[in-house]
């Protein structure tokens, strides 16, 4: 008995590789059931253009079994290209036998696109993501195809699941062209009013490619529109609290968050489930930046109020400054009261880094902050 089971198994094992090498002729013989080999040969003469015996072979294929997926496609589309109606009615056959099969995916995929049937696309269109087939080809089509509104909201409908492949989709490449990134922006705004909204994990890395590409603001204002909480954006006569990153974002922070000094001896602590304060331990002579926020802001009067989390003394040896994003020129903010700082905003900038820094000359001593809340405001002139 073992040495017929192993026997079976080289001979299927050599079978499907005499299939990747398009050998379907060797498959049959090493098969006892034709039929996959006959549906193999069906997919390659269809793909070279030979229609009649590509529906031949399938025919032949589905003589041994109705559930060669491969064979109902290609018979399908041979018939649907002779303008047979039960051709179409075929390869939907095919696609409600199995999802697994690429080919008949896309052609599902592209068929109920042209009928205006956008859930059934994107039935379609997660089976073909799924499977990882022609994903970069699919998940840009989503992308340029949010921008229609009735489309969108079968795309959300699918998004609201949270299927594998929701955050590729979200997370642009390199070469992701402005449509797309347009069509990003309106499908997380329609999210954001779903049952299953956007995570801050998910639209960091658009917000960031947004930065990248110098559209700060664009991608702030995104945020803003995503998590008003975060003080993205700084509206006149509004005032924003701008958190200490926590958790797994203290050492991988997101687009939004402070970015903190790589040289520091710092940490993040929660006490007592209170927000979020910033440890730190400076040696004597040191300085420079310690860390780093991008917001957007119009003309007005900026204001910095700092909480020192215990001792207000440990604010003398710090300075705040601010600049447009990925801008040399930096101005300091004018201490005004105890824990208060503050400075002109001229307004003339698309985004503006705030920066946590040592007071010019070093410290003296060695020295440690804890730093709590920082909130900014906007009021006019």
């Amino acid at each position: 008995m073992c040495a017929v089971l192993a026997a079976i198994i080289v001979s299927v094992g050599v079978s499907r590789h005499a299939d990747r090498l398009h050998q379907p002729a060797i498959a049959a013989r090493l098969l006892g059931d034709r039929g996959e080999a006959e549906a193999q040969r069906a997919d390659l003469a269809f793909a070279a253009g030979d229609g009649a015996e590509a529906a031949r072979a399938a025919a032949q294929s589905l003589r041994w079994s109705l559930t060669h997926v491969e064979a109902l496609r290609v018979l399908g589309r041979v018939r649907d290209a002779a303008s047979d109606p039960t051709g179409a009615q075929l390869v939907m056959l095919a696609g409600a036998l199995s999802w697994r099969d690429a080919e008949t995916q896309d052609w599902l995929l592209q068929r109920t696109l042209a009928a205006g049937d956008y859930p059934g696309a994107m039935i379609h269109a997660d089976a073909l993501l799924r499977r990882k087939k022609k994903s970069a080809m699919v998940l840009r089509f989503l992308r340029l195809a949010a921008a229609d509104a009735p489309f969108l909201e079968a795309l959300a409908s699918t998004l609201e699941t949270r299927p594998r492949w929701r955050a590729g989709l979200i997370q642009p490449e390199a070469d992701t062209s402005e449509a797309e990134l347009a069509g990003l922006e309106i499908m997380l705004r329609r999210l954001a009013r779903s049952a299953a909204p956007p995570r801050r994990e998910e639209v960091s890395p658009l917000a960031q490619t947004f930065f990248n590409r110098g559209q700060a603001r664009r991608g702030l204002a995104l945020w803003q529109d995503l998590f008003p909480a975060d003080g993205a954006v700084v509206a006149p006569g509004r005032t924003a609290l701008l958190a200490w990153p926590s958790g797994a974002r203290f050492d991988t922070p997101l687009a939004i968050d402070w970015h903190l000094s790589d040289d520091r001896a710092m940490s993040i602590a929660t006490d007592a489930g209170g927000p979020p304060v910033l440890d730190l331990a400076l040696e004597p002579g040191a300085f420079g930046r310690i860390a780093t926020r991008t917001f957007a802001a119009g003309a007005g009067v900026l204001t910095l109020r700092a909480a020192p989390a215990d001792d207000a003394g440990a604010l003398d040896g710090i300075d705040w400054s601010v600049g447009c994003a990925r801008g040399a020129d930096r101005v300091y903010l004018a201490r005004t009261g105890p824990g208060l700082w503050s400075t002109p905003l001229p307004g003339n900038c698309d985004a503006y880094d705030l920066a946590l820094e040592v007071r010019r000359g070093g410290t003296q001593s060695e020295t440690a902050l804890r730093l709590g809340t920082v909130r900014i405001g906007i009021s006019p002139r």
